[in-house]
C-alpha cells in the first residue's frame, strides 16, 4: 500500500513539472482570418489560415507534442487553447468566444498588423 502512494505522489510531482506550451503567431504565419457565425452552442468562431510558413512550422510542432496542452497566443494573450489530439498540418485553426464583441476584437487584432517577433514554440511564461 505504502508504494502505491509513492507511486501516486511521483506521478504528480512529474505532472506538475511538465511546462506548459505555447505557440506565437505572428504577422508571417497568419494569411487570413474572419469571424464565423454563431455556433448551435452559442459561440462566436474566429478562424485563422496559416500562411505556407505558418502551417508547416505549426504542422511539426503539433505532430512532435501530440497528447499536450498548448496554448495558441497572438500578440502576447491567450488566442485559444487546447489538447493536441491529432497533428494540425491543414494550416486551419480557430477560437471560439462568448460573445461577437469578443471575437470582433480578436479579428481586428489579426487583421491589424501582428508583430513580425516572437514566433512559434514558447514556453507558456514567454
Amino acid at each position: 500500500m505504502k508504494w502505491i502512494a509513492m507511486l501516486l505522489l511521483t506521478v504528480s510531482i512529474a505532472v506538475k513539472a511538465e511546462t506548459e506550451l505555447a505557440f506565437q503567431l505572428c504577422s508571417s504565419y497568419i494569411q487570413q482570418s474572419e469571424v464565423g457565425a454563431l455556433s448551435e452552442e452559442g459561440r462566436w468562431p474566429v478562424y485563422i489560415k496559416l500562411t505556407e510558413l505558418g502551417t508547416s512550422i505549426f504542422g511539426e510542432y503539433t505532430t512532435a507534442n501530440v497528447g499536450r496542452m498548448i496554448h495558441l497566443k497572438v500578440g502576447g494573450h491567450e488566442f485559444t487553447r487546447a489538447v493536441i489530439v491529432v497533428p494540425v498540418n491543414t494550416g486551419n485553426i480557430w477560437g471560439q468566444f462568448d460573445t461577437k464583441e469578443e471575437a470582433m476584437r480578436w479579428q481586428d487584432v489579426l487583421a491589424g498588423g501582428l508583430p513580425a517577433y516572437p514566433c512559434g514554440a514558447r514556453t507558456q511564461d514567454d
